[in-house]
């Protein structure tokens, strides 16, 4: 089975997006294991949480909990401590690209195009653009 990590815009986008971005990663990620981590749950629910909006609360709840969460133990910290230099990231996304890399992920969902290049080096990278053209390619008959 496919292992696939969502990062925060992704997650975001996905829970509060357009209809058409939700049908799009669901169709994407069904049937495959989804990757996530504390620390992405908790990026993707500020706004939710500043805003007091209990409903995007919930279903951000409830997708974290069907995701696996990745650990974060010192051998994540450190591997994101060399992806941070090798590719002049920014902590919080040597730190996500370090849990797909440590949970074995081969896709990573991102829309950062710097982390997109990062992790390019070692991992599928989808974005909006490939994830838009992997549905139009779906819904031809």
């Amino acid at each position: 089975m496919r292992r696939i990590f969502l990062d925060t815009c992704i997650v975001i986008d996905f829970i509060e997006g357009t209809p058409e971005q939700q049908d799009n990663l669901k169709a994407l990620i069904a049937g495959k294991e989804v990757f996530g981590s504390e620390f992405v749950r908790m990026e993707s629910r500020l706004q939710a949480v500043r805003d007091q909006r209990d409903d995007l609360i919930n279903i951000d709840d409830g997708y974290f909990d069907s995701c696996l969460l990745v650990p974060f133990e010192r051998s994540l910290f450190d591997l994101a401590s060399r992806l941070r230099i090798d590719h002049g990231i920014k902590t919080p996304d040597a730190l996500h690209l370090a849990a797909a890399l440590t949970s074995e992920c081969e896709q990573f969902f991102t829309n950062d195009k710097h982390l997109a290049k990062a992790a390019g080096h070692q991992l599928d990278v989808w974005d909006w653009t490939r994830i838009g053209q992997a549905a139009g390619q779906r819904a031809r008959p």
